[in-house]
């Protein structure tokens, strides 16, 4: 009697170790899956925060460029002005260009940087520069949406001037 619980125990034993091993390789294939999907996230992630770059970029160099114009039209203007808010207002845009000038540089060398930070982490899928890359994304949003408020501001001023 005593065998065949022996046996019985050992035979438990079995089944108990064998139902482990099957646990042991569900939990590894649902580790694989758990890594793979948050690979796969991490990629749509990274993807989305380039096209949000690019389009970024895109919106600056329209900015940088309708900047420009308006510049031009500023140095057209210059000796031509009927009234002192005339005057002003080139005075003001020629001493001011220059600096709106060099944060448009300053924000497409940070936009360089986000492209440089964004295939870095592509080719590592490792997620520690993640709150980086969004930040300077966030940075660089609200520098080229300030590029285009004062495009508007400016393009309603020379208006007004009839430049």
């Amino acid at each position: 009697m005593n065998h065949d619980l022996i046996r019985k125990i050992r035979k438990f034993k079995v089944q108990v170790e064998d139902s482990d091993g099957k646990l042991k390789e569900i939990e590894e294939s649902q580790n694989e899956i758990v890594k793979k999907l948050t690979e796969i996230d991490l990629e749509n992630s990274l993807d989305l925060l380039g096209s949000k770059a690019q389009e970024l970029r895109e919106r600056l160099e329209n900015s940088q460029g309708m900047l420009q114009k308006i510049s031009k039209s500023g140095e057209e203007m210059e000796g031509n002005t009927s009234n002192n808010e005339e005057e002003e207002f080139i005075f003001a845009l020629k001493n001011e260009m220059p600096e709106v000038f060099d944060n448009i540089e300053t924000t497409l060398n940070l936009l360089g940087e986000i492209e440089s930070i964004n295939e870095e982490v592509k080719n590592s899928l490792k997620t520690e520069k993640m709150p980086e890359l969004r930040e300077k994304i966030n940075i660089a949003q609200e520098n080229v949406e300030e590029s285009e408020s004062l495009v508007q501001k400016l393009e309603k001023e020379i208006l007004e001037w009839n430049a």
